[in-house]
């Protein structure tokens, strides 16, 4: 895929440093903390096919690769790029960020292949009082969970039953 130097260049001198690359389909998307850079390569040399910006992470613990695309967290919320567009699923939910986009608090992101959802959390915290969010891809339907409690459970008399895709 790279060429014989073994390196593209994207935006050089831009005072920014990459922070993950991901690949879907025949499409790079390089990451930095302020934008993202999709470059196609399906061709003989790569060619930088749109800029994004506020689309950046500061972690590779920030993006994951879904069976649909990749998918991301950052201050402004959950993104995905479907390998032709890229947009913010969760704009509209939480408009004041919820990502605390600093390498100490270390936001992180992962995919369910058998549910078909991303679950994630802004920022990983010890004891109960993480919150986590789960997308389902296929209900286009967003829920999140605080305290701890990532599943919903029932107690019976076979003690507690913790229900879960995952």
């Amino acid at each position: 895929i790279f060429p014989e130097t073994n390196f593209i260049d994207v935006a050089v001198g831009d005072g920014d440093e990459i922070t993950s690359l991901k690949s879907y389909g025949d499409r790079l998307l390089q990451f930095k903390r302020d934008k993202l850079y999709i470059l196609n390569i399906s061709g003989k040399t790569e060619v930088l096919e749109s800029e994004h910006p506020n689309a950046g992470i500061s972690n590779p613990t920030q993006v994951v690769k879904t069976s649909n695309g990749i998918a991301w967290i950052n201050a402004i919320g959950l993104w995905f790029f479907d390998g032709e567009t890229v947009k913010c699923l969760t704009r509209h939910l939480e408009l004041d960020g919820y990502v605390e986009d600093t390498p100490e608090i270390n936001p992180f992101i992962a995919f369910d292949e058998k549910s078909n959802r991303v679950i994630y959390t802004p920022k990983k915290v010890v004891g109960l009082i993480t919150q986590w969010y789960i997308y389902d891809f296929e209900l286009n339907a967003y829920q999140s969970f605080y305290q701890g409690n990532l599943f919903p459970t029932v107690t019976t008399d076979a003690g507690t039953q913790y229900y879960s895709n995952f």
